[in-house]
């Protein structure tokens, strides 16, 4: 095992023992040797509240350096953060990415945020016709299932 993938199975154990603080020095351990699945961990620790001591705000700091390797659990988080803060244009690019990165639930906020992409990112219709194939097949998550069915009705 690499050096990073060590880090992060130590990390794990340490948190299902409730040893936050060592399981955090692990998961940043992880992070600085390469891997951006710890640093997406320690910012959804960080929003979940149990690494308390850490600002709210860095969250997305983390979220970023992940976004950053193109991960696509960072690049979605940081987009529905920046969503929620009123950022909808760099929330349009984060999703675009990181659907195309493979996260079939960031089709539903690129149709929600069309206005804000770039004119040649995408069609309407192919986004619509990619969400209805999605739902279709059972690819989005329950989370997002029935905002993708409202919005196809929209249509």
């Amino acid at each position: 095992m690499s050096k990073a993938s060590d880090a992060w199975v130590r990390a794990w154990e340490l948190m299902e023992d409730g040893h936050v603080e060592q399981a955090y020095a692990h998961f940043l351990q992880a992070a600085q040797a390469g891997d951006s699945d710890a640093h997406v961990a320690i910012g959804y620790l960080i929003e979940s509240g149990d690494f308390s001591w850490l600002e709210a705000s860095t969250a997305n700091e983390f979220y970023a350096m992940a976004a950053e390797k193109n991960n696509v659990c960072g690049l979605f988080n940081l987009g529905l953060n920046r969503l929620d803060s009123g950022a909808k244009a760099e929330a349009a690019e984060l999703m675009a990415r990181s659907y195309h990165a493979g996260a079939p639930d960031a089709i539903v906020y690129l149709l929600e945020l069309f206005e804000f992409l770039e004119a040649e990112a995408f069609q309407k219709s192919e986004l619509e016709a990619k969400l209805e194939s999605a739902l279709r097949r059972g690819d989005l998550s329950e989370f997002v299932e029935s905002r993708a069915a409202a919005l196809l009705r929209r249509v």
